[in-house]
């Protein structure tokens, strides 16, 4: 069967994860369900704000800071198209199955 496990990379989501494909079921994670892109907007914003602020307290900042600047803004405008982006990650681990009766046996 086919499952789709919102949150397969939380703690919850991983272990369901987990015992599905154990069991023999194909798992799609999606990473960006509910308002995720929308919290990820702003984890990426405190992070690069952060970055530069820590940046511009360094005494090599009148020298260099134009270019660390610059730096820090392509890496959230990267990091945002990233997160944009409607990705599914598809989690297989191979499983062995009773030659027998075909159940998935423990690992």
């Amino acid at each position: 069967m086919r499952v789709l496990v919102t949150g397969a990379a939380g703690f919850i989501g991983s272990h369901t994860a987990e015992h599905l494909l154990r069991r023999g079921d194909e798992v799609v994670g999606d990473a960006h369900f509910g308002d995720w892109g929308y919290q990820m907007g702003l984890l990426i914003g405190a992070v690069c704000d952060g970055r530069l602020a820590f940046l511009r307290t360094l005494s090599t900042w009148p020298r260099f800071g134009r270019g660390w600047g610059r730096r820090v803004e392509e890496v959230r405008k990267a990091a945002l198209a990233m997160a944009a982006e409607p990705a599914a990650l598809t989690i297989s681990i191979p499983v062995t199955k009773c030659s027998t009766c075909g159940k998935a046996l423990a690992a």
